[in-house]
């Protein structure tokens, strides 16, 4: 992954910054697998299975899944829009 540079603060940065994957050293392939396996419908997938199908520890799994399961339940949430009180439509 390259690094950018911010125009405002000239800091650098990666895409991965704000993500599930910032301050991981897990590859982005390992990720990208977990996220397509943890998001299957129908699927329950524990640390165990996970641990297998990435070849990683299983602490490492646990964590990978618990930071997906915790992505994907967020974006599930409903987006509230803030309440204009002005009186306009």
């Amino acid at each position: 992954m390259g690094a950018y540079k911010c125009y405002a603060c000239r800091k650098p940065f990666t895409v991965k910054v704000g993500t599930i994957l910032e301050s991981s050293n897990l590859p982005m392939r390992k990720w990208l697998q977990a996220i397509f396996l943890t998001s299957r419908e129908g699927e329950r997938l524990d640390a165990n299975t996970l641990h297998h199908a990435l070849d990683v520890a299983p602490r490492t799994a646990s964590y990978v899944l618990q930071r997906v399961q915790s992505a994907l339940s967020a974006a599930e949430q409903p987006v509230q829009r803030p309440r204009d009180d002005s009186g306009q439509s």
